[in-house]
């Protein structure tokens, strides 16, 4: 029945321009709300401002983000009337000769699995049907259409497109039962970036056909109609297997949904290709590559280059081991061929170095290397996460889950799923009983108070909140080490004003030196740079950086500047921290390259480390930790690891 859409919830993926942008414009005018949905909300200039529009954030190429997105969406409404799948991509616009494994997994990954992981995160969460109807609008192409494509090439495009069509013949058959309806719209040759300002119609024209159709009453379950209305069929072959000639229609409808399956098949194979251990009998027998040696603190303390730090992957992992599986077992008769092979236990991504072998601490060589080393992080939110994450790892022995975010328990490196600062600060201290004191307060965005306290008998670790300008200074509470000889409060709700509030250079020496610090891990973070020179006076870096080597001469330890993570706000580079690394070599510091690293998981790795456009997924932390860690306690025969058991003596 024909029914204008208005006074609905409507949930646009894929909404920061381009059509996307355009259905939000149109729905917003006929009078509905819109959660507009994006991989970076702050570059959605086309609908920053619109009234009735909720801006979120999804990659649809990531689970974690899909998964975390949806439970978003579950918050801001009880109810999704309308989800539009706009979210895609071409590609590479390449040949036969050119197209690769890549280009078909990217368009794959973002135009048919993400889709699919938008409704199936929506229904989980009962977003979706029950009482009230929903539809489900996802945005292929006419390229798609087996009987349409008499041009050839578009390889990844156009297969990542027919096999979404025959994912929402699916949906629409196993959500039917639920009051959902899924259909597939074709925009059209539209004028936009994708087709570079080329095409035959305007996205104002695509759009309000598409809408049109949606309101039209036309059957929409399961069934494919393009902007004008017209009805296009998903594939029509003269001929399958046989003779050419007319086939019944119903004998048609199976082979067009067996093809469009066989499309799909064919890309999850190709995904699966790259980890399938070789044919029996085809192996190349090769002597794996000697592991380079343990790495020293040497190796680590500069600013390393593009290449330096990589990212490894359970996927590439369970590939080397299968192959050294099949080589192992080719010419071995039944069996061979690495069919055998047991997949490695999975693990998030890990940090590695290219010039020398990172250990892997596990909690008790944390603990062994900390026990009578004091270490002490002094920056800001990010330092915070890294020192939380630590903390778990040497209280609980394991890094706090979840590491790549997702459904449960909050987490302690993501303050947002805890409801309010005072239930993360006492969230995040109850844990540890009287081990752990925070002093902490928070009122509005910039009266912070933070400081963090860790002691289990033999190790110290501590964390003062600092948010990187030169005249702010470091505060704190008579009632918290080392000034214990007064009433504390209870996380979160100590009082606004400190007991004591100090220079950072005066801070150092008077409070800090007092924690006896064996290690003092500096970090200024992301909020000295909002002015014009993120460089401080050359004056004001002697004291700071003087202060802090008095504080650890009489432990025989060490400082490590720690350069400011890489980021998406204020577009973090490398020059951010150069004046900075200057003053810290001039006074003998060492560096701990976090922007390199970081930098390197934002580039490499397939999903999303970050949360938001500062603060990353729980895996980042805990692999900074094990950075940090081997800095602290390199490995055992180097003349590192022999002067930090003389300064631990």
């Amino acid at each position: 029945m024909a029914a204008p859409i208005t006074g609905k919830t409507v949930v646009v993926v894929g909404g920061s321009r381009g059509i996307g942008a355009e259905f939000v414009r149109q729905f917003v005018g006929k009078g509905n709300r819109v959660l507009a949905a994006c991989r970076k909300p702050a570059d959605a200039r086309e609908i920053q401002g619109i009234e009735n529009v909720a801006l979120t954030t999804v990659d649809v190429q990531s689970p974690q983000s899909i998964e975390t997105w949806a439970a978003e969406v579950a918050s801001l409404t009880p109810h999704v009337d309308y989800v539009i799948n706009n979210a895609g991509v071409y590609g590479r616009r390449v040949g036969l000769d050119e197209i690769n494994y890549d280009d078909m997994i990217f368009a794959f990954t973002t135009n048919c699995v993400g889709p699919l992981l938008v409704v199936q995160q929506l229904h989980k969460r009962g977003l979706l049907g029950g009482q009230t109807p929903s539809v489900v609008a996802n945005v292929t192409s006419k390229v798609g259409s087996v009987d349409d494509n008499q041009s050839g090439g578009g390889y990844a495009y156009r297969a990542s497109k027919s096999a979404l069509n025959i994912v929402n013949k699916s949906l629409s058959i196993d959500l039917a039962p639920h009051n959902v309806t899924c259909t597939l719209l074709h925009p059209g040759y539209v004028m936009t970036d994708m087709t570079g300002g080329k095409g035959l119609i305007d996205k104002q024209t695509s759009v309000s056909g598409m809408i049109a159709v949606l309101e039209s009453g036309v059957e929409l379950q399961g069934t494919w109609h393009a902007f004008d209305g017209k009805v296009i069929p998903c594939a029509q072959l003269s001929s399958m297997g046989g003779a050419a000639g007319a086939q019944p229609p119903t004998s048609r409808r199976w082979q067009q949904a067996a093809l469009a399956g066989v499309v799909a098949a064919v890309l999850l194979l190709a995904a699966a290709a790259a980890r399938r251990p070789p044919l029996a009998g085809a192996a190349v027998r090769t002597a794996a590559p000697a592991e380079p040696p343990a790495c020293t603190a040497d190796d680590l303390d500069a600013l390393l280059t593009d290449g330096e730090l990589t990212w490894g992957t359970w996927e590439a992992l369970y590939m080397t081991n299968s192959s050294s599986n099949s080589s192992s077992s080719s010419g071995g008769g039944a069996g061979g061929g690495g069919s055998g092979a047991v997949p490695p236990p999975w693990r998030p991504p890990w940090l590695q170095a290219t010039r020398c072998t990172l250990r892997r601490f596990t909690p008790d060589m944390a603990r062994t290397c900390l026990s009578g080393r004091p270490l002490v992080m002094i920056g800001d939110s990010v330092t915070r996460y890294q020192y939380l994450t630590l903390l778990y790892f040497l209280e609980f022995g394991k890094w706090p889950a979840p590491l790549l975010g997702g459904v449960g328990a909050p987490s302690p490196v993501i303050e947002r799923e805890w409801g309010g600062w005072t239930q993360f600060y006492k969230g995040t201290t109850e844990p540890f009983g009287e081990r752990q004191q925070c002093r902490c307060y928070r009122e509005g965005s910039w009266d912070i108070r933070e400081d963090r306290f860790y002691n289990s008998g033999t190790i110290s670790t501590s964390f003062f909140m600092w948010l990187g300008f030169p005249l702010k200074p470091l505060t704190g509470l008579w009632g918290f080490p080392p000034f214990s000889n007064a009433t504390q409060c209870a996380p979160g709700e100590c009082g606004s004003e400190p007991d004591w509030a100090l220079p950072l250079d005066e801070g150092i020496r008077e409070v800090v030196a007092q924690l006896k610090p064996h290690t003092l891990v500096f970090n200024s973070g992301l909020w000295r740079t909002m002015g014009k020179d993120p460089a401080w006076p050359r004056d004001v870096y002697d004291r700071i950086f003087k202060a802090a080597n008095a504080a650890v001469a009489p432990q025989g330890g060490r400082c490590i500047w720690k350069t400011t993570t890489y980021g998406q706000l204020h577009h973090v580079g490398r020059d951010r921290d150069l004046a900075s690394v200057a003053a810290a070599r001039r006074h003998g510091w060492q560096l701990m390259d976090a922007w390199a690293a970081t930098r390197a998981a934002k580039l490499q790795l397939p999903d999303d480390p970050f949360i938001d456009t500062v603060h990353f997924m729980g895996f980042i932390y805990a692999e900074l930790n094990q950075l940090l860690l081997n800095m602290i306690c390199p490995a055992e025969g180097t003349p590192q690891a022999a002067t930090s058991r003389k300064s631990a003596a």
